[in-house]
């Protein structure tokens, strides 16, 4: 059952995506640990989530207006299909947390006397009103978040030019082929795997052709983005982008057009900020509808507040460590991200045309019987 009334537009979803793949990527680039292979690594990742694209449409397509957590009960039967839900709500709520302990260091490192508590109930609350407001306000503030972002991001990269060297980008071979891989399997578990967040948004959308073409422009605009993020960074890095905690700042500081002139690296910060906003957003209302969906709530309005506390609770007890939260990542969430944006859907797509085969004979007895 659909909770949510609310509906989007197709290119409202395509801003969406592109902002969720966008998200801690420009941040922190999982693809830096490739060195200056790295975009080699980001180019593999987008063709990965084109084909996810394919996939998602696929299955979605079968169930056109139903969400996720009907068709999951459909495809695996009662306890699966509940389970699976259930680890999609897992997912969806570590990814929040890690996206908005991301940037809470990030904020904590230019506001480091602030306390985190501080820091933390400011976030929430603006999250928690943006899931008061319901998935069109969260739409339309994506819109120009991502415009704002891209302008952003085309200004650095334009103003950086003349200090990017090309040639660190080769040679197409590494020493370190063990990193190579591990970053790829990163970037491919995160940020590609969680665009599983989505089946839950196709569903609310007005029309549903455009869906499919909303989610396939979002993955194009959100994984150029990202590709050519990890282009730059090593045309100005090289091998050294691997040391960078924060590349996209990084990147900023490098340009010099005079102090008295304007600070890129302020507009980029704004820009990760709003980002992260979008990012944290959409996976805590996937949350919400996850639970709202499988409980038969009337509203998700009701979860806000009781989530709001976990948030808080959760993100005060978690170390404000970059570092740790990347190994984490690189090490154990990415088999679990895998798993669940590739490994189930691609089983419920497959699972889809034997259900539709059971289901055939009897829609048409019943539709014989209503004729006679």
């Amino acid at each position: 059952m659909l909770v949510e009334k609310q509906r989007i537009s197709g290119e409202q979803l395509a801003f969406m995506v592109g902002a969720q793949l966008m998200g801690n990527v420009l941040l922190i680039d999982p693809a830096s640990y490739a060195g200056h292979l790295g975009w080699v690594v980001s180019l593999t990742g987008g063709l990965y989530a084109l084909f996810l694209c394919w996939i998602y449409n696929s299955l979605s397509g079968k169930f056109p207006g139903i969400s996720p957590t009907d068709y999951a009960v459909i495809l695996f039967g009662d306890f699966l299909g509940k389970a699976v839900i259930l680890s999609h709500f897992v997912l969806f709520m570590l990814s929040a947390m890690v996206s908005f302990n991301d940037f809470l260091a990030f904020t904590n490192l230019g506001m480091p006397e602030t306390p985190k508590i501080v820091i933390i109930i400011c976030q929430a609350v603006v999250v928690m009103i943006a899931l008061y407001l319901g998935l069109e306000s969260i739409a339309r503030t994506t819109v120009f978040i991502i415009v704002f972002s891209i302008l952003s991001f085309v200004l650095s990269t334009v103003l950086a030019l003349k200090d990017m060297d090309f040639m660190l980008l080769l040679p197409l071979a590494t020493d370190r082929p063990q990193e190579f891989w591990q970053s790829l399997f990163t970037v491919i578990g995160w940020p590609f795997s969680r665009l599983v967040l989505f089946l839950w948004f196709i569903p609310l959308v007005n029309n549903p052709k455009e869906a499919k073409k909303g989610l396939l422009r979002g993955v194009l605009l959100g994984s150029s983005i990202v590709f050519f993020a990890s282009l730059r960074n090593i045309c100005i890095f090289g091998d050294g982008v691997t040391n960078q905690l924060f590349p996209a700042i990084s990147f900023a500081r490098n340009i010099s057009i005079g102090a008295n002139v304007m600070r890129v690296e302020i507009i980029t910060s704004l820009t990760l900020n709003f980002i992260g906003f979008v990012s944290t957003t959409l996976f805590l209302y996937a949350s919400v509808l996850c639970i709202a969906q499988m409980f038969n709530l009337r509203s998700h309005r009701t979860l806000i507040l009781p989530l709001f506390v976990v948030v808080v609770l959760i993100t005060s007890r978690l170390p404000l460590n970059i570092a740790l939260l990347s190994w984490a990542a690189r090490h154990f969430i990415r088999y679990f991200l895998f798993i669940m944006g590739f490994v189930l859907p691609v089983i419920g797509v497959i699972r889809s045309f034997f259900v539709k085969e059971k289901q055939g004979p009897a829609k048409k007895n019943r539709s014989t019987k209503a004729r006679r």
